[in-house]
């Protein structure tokens, strides 16, 4: 919510190359693979042009509320996390973090998933803290019971999250900072991303970030936009979340084009306690926040279907945004737009989705909004085979809920 990362200094601690993986810690420094069951004791450092490599179907089990290595500390706290308890000195240095200087490669398949479990018996969000990379890549691939999910460092050189599972995190899921140049892209693809205390997708400066085919459900917001953008949204599904869309502070060079989604806001109940502290709660339920700090050179807004909340779009008085607003549908939504002028082509139909009771959000064949967008196109997220959206089933089944 407009926070900025922790940046994460390193105290660099040699070990020996030969690390065991039954209690794997320290600084690695050549390239390096994994494969099988690794139990993880403390912080992990892949040094800058160093290679991590881990191999399909590894399970790697992070203990919860330890680090033998204490490598690490937080820098300065901002105004969303000074008087948070997960963001303190002491809990860095009992926590494990990943901390990517080189790359890592984490590309599992669908029959052999890989997975990043805590060894709490009853995992909570304060088991360990997550990952923080300069460049990565992560294929069905389950992250869980973390503070911070998959997250870039500032200068990163590109982060591509596809076909994974990011969940129950206290902070965002995935968190993209400014890249190293305008080339580096950042790619989410095929994702299922719930219950992130903050929101599923922060940016801070992400340059080129394309999401698309993406599923998120039970956070305070789903993407998160600040700084320069060149930001596409495609074919997602954003549901029980407060503000399924939250342009915050975009740059006035931003693009931002959203397509193709399903949107349904819910007020999120405080449910991210821990040690008496409560993240604060985010209330109005709109399925689209811009702010009034928010600006940019585009805002497209097409195709997408909006249903069962109380505000469709909420557009603050001072936004600078350059909107083009068109083929929206409104299900349900009490109040369709707060200050935007919609298209002439907006809509109030049923959705039709394939089964709502059961959380599947997709378009039915017989949905009123095929055929009903732009150029003939559909009005929501529809893929013309009735394919959920969002990470496989062979990696939500290692979720531990």
């Amino acid at each position: 919510m407009g926070k900025k990362i922790f940046l994460i200094s390193i105290l660099i601690v040699f070990v020996s190359c030969g690390m065991d993986l039954n209690d794997a810690n320290g600084f690695i420094e050549k390239d390096t693979v994994w494969s099988g069951e690794i139990t993880v004791t403390g912080d992990i450092v892949v040094a800058e042009g160093v290679l991590l490599t881990i191999e399909p179907g590894s399970v790697i089990t992070v203990m919860a509320r330890q680090d033998v290595a204490q490598m690490s500390h937080l820098g300065e706290a901002d105004n969303l996390t000074a008087d948070d308890p997960m963001y303190t000195e002491e809990f860095e240095k009992s926590r494990i973090t990943f901390l990517v200087l080189g790359e890592i490669s984490c590309r599992g398949t669908f029959d052999k998933p890989i997975v990043f479990k805590s060894s709490a018996e009853e995992p909570f969000y304060d088991n360990w803290i997550g990952f923080t990379v300069k460049k990565g890549y992560f294929d069905y691939t389950c992250v869980s019971w973390c503070r911070d999910g998959i997250g870039t460092m500032p200068n990163h050189e590109g982060l591509n999250v596809h076909n994974s599972v990011v969940a129950h995190t206290w902070a965002s899921g995935i968190n993209i900072q400014i890249p190293y140049n305008s080339e580096c892209q950042s790619d989410i693809k095929s994702v299922t991303i719930k219950d992130c205390g903050h929101e599923a997708i922060d940016t801070h400066d992400p340059g080129l970030l394309t999401v698309r085919q993406t599923f998120i459900s039970g956070s305070q917001a789903g993407p998160n936009l600040n700084g320069h953008a060149e930001f596409v949204f495609e074919n997602c599904i954003v549901v029980d979340t407060t503000w399924p869309i939250m342009v915050n502070e975009p740059s006035s060079s931003s693009d931002i084009f959203i397509s193709h989604c399903n949107l349904n806001a819910q007020i999120q109940s405080k449910r991210w306690i821990y040690e008496g502290f409560s993240i604060p709660q985010q209330i109005g339920d709109y399925a689209i926040n811009v702010k009034a700090s928010a600006s940019a050179t585009k805002f497209i807004l097409l195709d997408t279907a909006i249903f069962d909340c109380s505000y469709g779009l909420f557009i603050e008085s001072g936004a600078s945004i350059n909107p083009e607003i068109d083929y929206i549908n409104f299900d349900g939504v009490v109040s369709d737009s707060t200050n935007p002028v919609l298209g002439s082509n907006c809509s109030y139909e049923s959705s039709g989705f394939l089964d709502k009771a059961k959380g599947y959000y997709e378009l039915s064949s017989s949905s009123a909004l095929i055929g009903s967008g732009k150029d003939g196109d559909s009005i929501g997220a529809y893929d013309g085979s009735g394919l959920s959206i969002g990470a496989p089933a062979t990696v939500l089944n290692l979720l531990s809920d």
